[in-house]
């Protein structure tokens, strides 16, 4: 927090990090002759299976965080930690939830350029979103998070011991 009680904003903001990766698979899609070797159907149906998937995953957690009354926005505090649901086996669900909808993306557009590029939004998501994000619920929920973090991993996984 700085001095006067706002939240330092350091770190990508995921929304452009999800908007920019999404804009440059489309483009990579339109510019390369990079198909795969199956029939278009093959992916694109899958993909959009699971860019819808993805999609309602993302508003199930935005519903849990409403009904905790907490923020959805990045870059602002808590007003109390959310621990339930899928927040119980994973600290980002819903950044998960964009890394299917990336995936389904890739598969929709049905060409190999753009399959690397959900993994390296995944990298991006863990180095440069989730440690300030995590740092901000540190300073306004510092015991909680403290619990929280020990008990579940950042991703995915069983639950620490």
């Amino acid at each position: 927090m700085t001095g006067d009680g706002a939240v330092s904003r350091s770190g990508l903001h995921p929304v452009l990090l999800f908007a920019l990766t999404a804009t440059i698979m489309i483009v990579l899609a339109v510019i390369s002759d990079s198909a795969p070797p199956w029939p278009p159907w093959w992916s694109r149906g899958p993909g959009l299976g699971l860019m819808l998937l993805g999609t309602i995953w993302n508003l199930i957690q935005a519903r849990t965080f409403r009904r905790a009354k907490t923020t959805l926005r990045p870059g602002q505090a808590p007003s109390q930690l959310v621990t339930t649901g899928a927040y119980a086996v994973s600290r980002n669900p819903m950044y998960l939830g964009q890394l299917v909808i990336l995936i389904g993306l890739a598969g929709l557009l049905h060409a190999w350029a753009t399959w690397p590029l959900p993994l390296l939004a995944a990298l991006a998501f863990d180095r440069l979103v989730i440690p300030a994000e995590e740092c901000r619920i540190a300073t306004a929920l510092p015991g909680p998070w403290a619990d929280y973090q020990q008990r579940v991993r950042r991703w995915l996984g069983a639950c620490k011991e």
